[in-house]
């Protein structure tokens, strides 16, 4: 495997590394290591315009639909992820659009 991974600057020690700091037992109902996020919803004319990211979160391994429930009804809205080097940003909301 380090074969084909060592092209792209990963050794075995980067391998350990991400393998350690993700493990985690499953069956024990275990989730890896993550962070959510939180947002605030922008509010114009009484009507959700969109949302402020206000801690990015992180551990995310697909974008998550976000759910904002008010007076009016509920309001969906769709987030983009970072995907990074660094274990403490990887998996971390970068946007949220409103559908």
């Amino acid at each position: 495997m380090l074969r084909v991974l060592a092209p792209y600057g990963i050794t075995n020690d980067r391998l350990d590394e991400v393998s350690n700091f993700y493990r985690y037992n499953g069956r024990d109902g275990a989730l890896w290591q993550h962070t959510l996020a939180t947002a605030t919803p922008i509010v114009t004319d009484g009507k959700v315009t969109g949302a402020t990211i206000t801690n990015p979160g992180s551990g995310y391994t697909s974008a998550p639909t976000v759910t904002i429930t008010g007076p009016d009804g509920t309001v969906t809205a769709k987030a983009s992820v970072a995907y990074t080097q660094d274990f403490t940003t990887n998996g971390s909301l970068t946007t949220i659009a409103l559908k």
